[in-house]
Formats: C-alpha cells, sequence, structure tokens
C-alpha cells in the first residue's frame, strides 16, 4: 500500500530542506532564511511548491484508483467492463396498461397524456376503445362483508373502477361496486347482511373500460408506480373519465442508468465466478446482461429430473418483484434463441424451465416497541425491506425468527435509538419451499 504524505508534511519537508540547503555553510546569519517566519519569500516558496507536490498526490492516487476494476470510477470502469463484453445499461422507460371508464364506444387517441399525482407523465401507445364488457364469475365468496370475485379469465380491471355485479342468485351479491384488485383473476367488494357462501347461479361482472398500454414519458425508476395507483388525464376527452387506474401488474420496467456500484458488481460476477454459459454460474451472468431489471437469479441444476434446469428470478426494483409471465418468457426466449441464447445444441427448450417464485409474504407484527416514534419505525422498515430484497433471503431459504429479531435489534433509527421490542408474528422459524421467496408482508406497528 502507498502512503502519500500530508500537505502540512510535505511543507515541513520542504521547509528542512530549504534551511538546509540555503543556510548550510552560510556564516552570515544575517543571510539565513527561516521559512517557518509568517508573510515572508520563503515560506511562501514552501507553500506554493507543496500545494503542486500535494496536487501531483491527488492525481497519482486517482490513477492508481482507476488501474483496478475493484475501485474504477466512470469511463474507466466502462473501459474495464468493455474488455469483458460489459456495457453500462441505459436508462428504461416504464411501461404497463392503464384502465379507462366512461362511456362505451368512446375512442382514446394513441399518444394520450395521463400523469400522476406527482406530476410523472405517461402516453398511450396505442389507440382504446372503451367498450362494454361482461366477463363470468367462476366463484363468488364471501367473508365478512368482502365477497371475492374470481373470473374465468384475466379481467384486465384495476382497484378504483366501478363493477356490476349480477346474476347471482343471493340478490345482497348483486350491486354495483368500486372494486379492489387482488390479482389478475381477482378482486373484492363490499357487500350488505350476510349472503349465503359461495354464491349460487350465474354471476357476471360487467364493466365499461379500455384497457390500453401506455409508457413513460422519462426514463428511469420513478416511472414505476404500483398497481392500484391513480392517474388524471392531462387534457380532458368527451365521455372518458378524468381518473384512470394502473391494474395489478401497475406500471414497471423503468430503470435509472446503471451506477458505478452496479456496473462493477455484474464486472465481478462475471471475473469471479464465470466458467461457462449454461451452468449454474453462467446463466445469472447472461441473463443479467441479456434482460434490464433482473436482479437476483437462483439457478436449480437437475430440477425437476435429471437433465433439466429450473431458473427463478425476481425484479426488485419493480413495484412487484415478482415477474410476470411475459417477463419469464423474456428471460427463456433470451437463453434458446438459436442466434444468441446459450442452451446447448442438445438440450431441448422444454428442459430449460424459467419460472417465477411463489411469493410467501411474511408479515412482521409488533406487540411491542419502545421507542415507538416515527423515526425508528422508518428505520425499521427499511431494514426489513433491505433485507428482504437482498442475497440474504433466496428460492427455498426459511426465514428464521432469530434472524428477523436480530435484524430488528441491529437498527439504530436517526435519533441515535435502539429499539426494545416484542414480536407476535412471526411465532416461530417460516418453511420456504423450493420454489417459493419469501417477501416481506404487512408490518404492523403498536
Amino acid at each position: 500500500m502507498i502512503e502519500f504524505s500530508s500537505i502540512s508534511q510535505i511543507q515541513q519537508r520542504i521547509a528542512n530542506a530549504l534551511s538546509l540547503a540555503v543556510n548550510a555553510g552560510q556564516t552570515d546569519n544575517s543571510k539565513h532564511i527561516d521559512p517557518n517566519i509568517r508573510n515572508n519569500f520563503a515560506l511562501g516558496l514552501v507553500n506554493s511548491m507543496a500545494a503542486g507536490f500535494d496536487e501531483n498526490n491527488d492525481n497519482i492516487q486517482e490513477v492508481l484508483k482507476q488501474l483496478f476494476p475493484q475501485t474504477a470510477t466512470g469511463d474507466y470502469l466502462e473501459l474495464w467492463a468493455s474488455f469483458f463484453g460489459i456495457n453500462r445499461k441505459d436508462a428504461v422507460q416504464a411501461e404497463g396498461f392503464v384502465v379507462f371508464t366512461g362511456i362505451a364506444t368512446t375512442l382514446i387517441p394513441t399518444n394520450t397524456a395521463i400523469q400522476k399525482a406527482d406530476g410523472f407523465q405517461y402516453e398511450t401507445q396505442s389507440l382504446g376503445t372503451i367498450s362494454a364488457q361482461t366477463i363470468l364469475i367462476s366463484s363468488l365468496t364471501r367473508s365478512g362483508t368482502t365477497a371475492t370475485v374470481t373470473t374465468t379469465s384475466e379481467h384486465n380491471l384495476a382497484t378504483g373502477v366501478s363493477v356490476i355485479i349480477a346474476g347471482a342468485s343471493q340478490s345482497q351479491y348483486n350491486i354495483t361496486a368500486t372494486i379492489s384488485v387482488i390479482s389478475p383473476t381477482q378482486f373484492t367488494y363490499e357487500v350488505l347482511g350476510s349472503p349465503a357462501t359461495p354464491a349460487t347461479g350465474s354471476p357476471s361482472a360487467s364493466f365499461a373500460t379500455a384497457y390500453v398500454p401506455i409508457k413513460a414519458v422519462e426514463y428511469g425508476e420513478n416511472g414505476n408506480s404500483a398497481g392500484g395507483s391513480q392517474l388524471s388525464l392531462i387534457s380532458p376527452i368527451v365521455n372518458v373519465d378524468n381518473t384512470c387506474y394502473l391494474p395489478y401488474d401497475g406500471a414497471s420496467l423503468g430503470l435509472d442508468i446503471e451506477t458505478d456500484e452496479e456496473l462493477r458488481a455484474r464486472l465481478s460476477e462475471r471475473t469471479s465466478n464465470f466458467t461457462a454459459p449454461f451452468t449454474a454460474s453462467g446463466l445469472p451472468v447472461f441473463i443479467k446482461e441479456n434482460i434490464a431489471g433482473v436482479t437476483r437469479i437462483w439457478v436449480q441444476t437437475a430440477t425437476p429430473s435429471a437433465g433439466y434446469v429450473t431458473i427463478y428470478f425476481v425484479r426488485d426494483n419493480d413495484s412487484n418483484i415478482i415477474p410476470t409471465a411475459a417477463q419469464v418468457n423474456a428471460v427463456k426466449n433470451a437463453i434458446i434463441d438459436e442466434d444468441n441464447g446459450i442452451k446447448p445444441a442438445n438440450t431441448p427448450d422444454s428442459y430449460v424451465v424459467v419460472a417465477a417464485p411463489t411469493a410467501v409474504p411474511i408479515a412482521i407484527t409488533f406487540s411491542s416497541l419502545s421507542p415507538s416514534t416515527t423515526a425508528m419505525k422508518t428505520a425499521i422498515t427499511e431494514t426489513l425491506t433491505d433485507y428482504f430484497k437482498s442475497a440474504s433471503v433466496n428460492v427455498g431459504g426459511d426465514i428464521l425468527l432469530n434472524e428477523i429479531n436480530g435484524l430488528i435489534y441491529s437498527v439504530i433509527d436517526e435519533d441515535g435509538n435502539s429499539p426494545t421490542f416484542a414480536l407476535s408474528a412471526p411465532s416461530s422459524t417460516t418453511s420456504i419451499s423450493d420454489s417459493q421467496l419469501a417477501t416481506l408482508g404487512t408490518i404492523t406497528y403498536v
């Protein structure tokens, strides 16, 4: 390790050297110099020379930093990455769909501008038409006052949309209701009374909507938004409601330009783990380089049986980290692509299984917390959020109660406080199967 002197050390060395050089052998004391006297020429010379040497040291340190990929930054890190065929990933616009409501047959033009409450804007990507639709219901059940509808196909609805329920033998179910979407094929609404469950008859759901693709105007993660988010038209359209809604999957895929830290992590992964592309270590490298937004990847060899490989992945920067069917297909298609893929020629496509893990939300419920302040709750929430999106949480990995407790005990809030607490949930270790992934559920504070 090269050690560089501080500017004060450099000044002292120059002053000593200058004094020795000028004063040595000089018997006339009136001609001696003392660089330690303020406001004299010798001191000015010492300080200016020291500043130059110090600046050179800074430049040398910067050069040394850029000489190694572990510390290189900016253009120099990109140069290192390019030696291994890795390029910095550009920012990406968020995409998704939006649900418009209004009068049937009304057209919604391409490039219609809509925005979130914070002013972030999107544009529709194709012509949309509000149409009257009816979708069949495969089951209609009730728990308390909440009715849960399961449809026979994806409903393409969003939380906040008004739906007419009809055809149930129990009349209490047959109402016009504002729904809450809980999956692509399920939504809930509130009912009065205690109608029999499950409902009988031939229930159906009717609505007038347009399901239109959108893309963020600006690039970056700010365009990602959770399902159920409400947006509004920037310029009103006659017979179209001003408020529109993001469906269950929300808007996703938006990415900021790759940071130095993220690029360095991919470079490190390539140089330290890479053996061959179609291996447990090579597949994550290939997938991350070819599919933007993929963060954690798990490769299970000989699964479900010999000759197969099963790949799970998540997208931790999306509002819903569990990938959609389209995102799963994109990863598989990249692997099996005849021209640019990495699947061996003797391996059938069906032997490459790419899947989204099944989320197992872990609810965290506090029975006591001190201090029970906003600062402490924020610090705990951030710690738990980071943990469940970290390499410590894996597909098939159990969530140990001791680890959760240890994480919370380690929290220090912005005021320097550590928590004293007790949890009522989880009460024990949570077992996770080979196709499941623990995710952070609802945190309930006292």
